[in-house]
């Protein structure tokens, strides 16, 4: 498999959440964006989902929740129906325990 491909039979896809209150959403994940920069976590993609959750017209968030075949979780955010995607947060990849 060519460098960059991700082998979909390895994703790991969470059930969706049931839809959540966009103020809510925007909310945690303000106060979630800010720790991840003054701690440095390495969480990207907050500024990109803040943006688009704060001009869309939809009154609902779908979260899901993926994991990758390089173990990269990552959270999609989408509209009530999935058919807008919204914001994408990508996770820096945990090191394990005697790695």
């Amino acid at each position: 498999m060519p460098k960059g491909d991700i082998d979909s039979s390895r994703l790991r896809v969470e059930s969706p959440s049931r839809p959540l209150p966009l103020a809510h959403v925007i909310r945690i994940y303000s106060i979630r964006s800010q720790i991840s920069e003054e701690k440095k976590i390495g969480v990207i993609g907050f500024r990109e989902l803040l943006e688009n959750l704060s001009s869309t017209d939809f009154d609902e968030v779908i979260i899901t929740r993926m994991l990758d075949e390089n173990d990269v979780a990552s959270l999609i955010f989408t509209d009530p129906s999935e058919t807008e995607l919204l914001g994408i947060l990508t996770f820096p990849k945990r090191q394990r325990v005697g790695s």
